[in-house]
């Protein structure tokens, strides 16, 4: 784990689960956590396949849509003043 008091930017691995159409996945995938005036900054980008969140594309359709898509998921952290 890194130490998150000191400033700069950390390779992390995170998990939790992404809901789509009500359909639950957890992942576990690598992202980054940047530290820089108190704030913590988190971001991760990954390959969701629309299929594992029983997403269908229709067949007339199916060669304009992507049957796996990127995410990147992004926040920040304050502390409570």
């Amino acid at each position: 784990m890194p130490d998150l008091s000191k400033p700069g930017t950390y390779h992390v691995t995170v998990s939790g689960t992404l809901t789509i159409h009500g359909v639950a996945k957890a992942y576990t995938e690598k992202g980054t956590v940047t530290v820089s005036d108190g704030k913590l900054a988190v971001s991760s980008t990954f390959k969701v396949k629309v299929a594992d969140h029983k997403i269908k594309i229709p067949t007339l359709v199916i060669k304009n849509i992507a049957e796996v898509v990127d995410v990147t998921v992004t926040g920040t952290y304050a502390p409570a003043q």
